[in-house]
């Protein structure tokens, strides 16, 4: 514990005023004063702890032990240690109360201070230190019955895209799954995912498929190509943004996951080539055998081509808008299920 102190005081010394700030007025900054890691001006701690990796005051230890100080990376992990600045209150029997005599349950989140209730009733991961007047306390100082405290957090990179677990129909970098099919073409194509608020619904249960809580998928696929004079068609897209902008990959080497079912074209769609603008269609992708099981496969950005028959565009990692699932022609397995994307390299927020 004498190094706790040791580093802690050293911390406090070089930033100056470092401090807890109190409950009004903008967050401001405890966190910018001492030049935040990752420039994000935010204090977002990680919200698991990988194994054998500790958290504690003014400090962070990795797995095989080692101190790492604040602001400074993990070389081993690529985990960054952060400061996470708080308020230690009093403990309560079953709820947290603030500053202005509010009562929250377990588990809520006060709005205005953005502190959230813990087990013990005391209230923890604050996004900054202030009392009811505005008034900023250096770390170690008390108001209002709570102490201002400093402890190291892991915020570590994580390269999945999307692993289905919350079974909801966004990943991990904010974007949407969707469905589609051949119908507005002309074709006949069908599938039995339900229907949700005008969408295919995509998370399917996964207990029963590969041992997860949720995948993603289509189900009893039937390909027909109707009045359309292609091969039938039917996929999933993934938006790797809410507002579909694009996504910076360049760092990603290799695209992986998780899938059982039939043959299909993995697609990745460049921004502003959604509708075929740029490569009329003839997206970059890579063709994947189907299987009944479940396998991985790892498909590097390397060797990701386009067909031929459309314009030829050169592929720009640090535009990717979409990534995609295409069945197209036949299949033997009328489903489709994929699960644990991950683009190694790539840290996705």
């Amino acid at each position: 514990m004498k190094r706790i102190s040791l580093l802690a005081s050293a911390f406090l010394f070089s930033v100056g005023f470092v401090a807890c700030t109190d409950y009004q007025g903008d967050y401001e900054s405890a966190w910018e004063a001492y030049a935040d890691p990752d420039e994000s001006g935010s204090k977002v701690p990680s919200t698991s702890v990988p194994s054998g990796m500790e958290q504690d005051n003014s400090y962070c230890k990795n797995a095989s032990g080692e101190f790492v100080d604040i602001g400074k990376k993990d070389p081993a992990t690529g985990c960054t240690c952060l400061a996470d600045l708080s308020w230690k209150c009093p403990e309560t029997s079953k709820t947290c109360t603030d500053a202005k005599g509010s009562s929250y349950n377990v588990g809520a989140i006060d709005p205005t201070y953005g502190c959230f209730c813990m087990n013990d009733g005391s209230w923890g991961n604050c996004v900054s230190c202030k009392d009811d007047k505005g008034k900023s306390y250096t770390v170690g100082q008390v108001t209002l019955g709570c102490t201002c405290t400093i402890n190291g957090s892991w915020n570590c990179p994580s390269d999945v895209i999307d692993d289905l677990e919350d079974g909801d129909m966004t990943c991990n970098s904010g974007g949407r799954w969707s469905a589609y099919s051949d119908y507005e073409n002309g074709g006949s194509t069908t599938f039995s995912n339900k229907i949700s608020e005008g969408v295919f619904v995509v998370p399917f249960s996964g207990s029963s498929l590969n041992g997860t809580k949720f995948v993603a998928g289509l189900s009893d696929i039937k390909l027909n190509a109707g009045s359309y004079k292609y091969d039938p068609f039917a996929g999933l897209t993934l938006a790797l943004r809410a507002d579909e902008t694009p996504y910076d990959l360049s760092s990603c080497s290799q695209f992986v996951y998780d899938y059982s079912g039939a043959n299909h074209q993995f697609r990745v769609m460049m921004y502003g080539d959604y509708n075929g603008e740029k490569s009329e269609f003839d997206y970059h992708g890579f063709s994947v055998t189907g299987i009944a099981g479940w396998t991985t496969v790892a498909i590097p950005m390397s060797s990701l081509k386009q067909k031929g028959w459309g314009s030829k565009v050169a592929l720009n990692a640090s535009m990717i808008g979409r990534i995609g699932w295409e069945i197209q022609g036949t299949a033997k397995y009328n489903y489709l299920f994929i699960d644990n994307i991950r683009c190694v390299g790539a840290d996705i927020k």
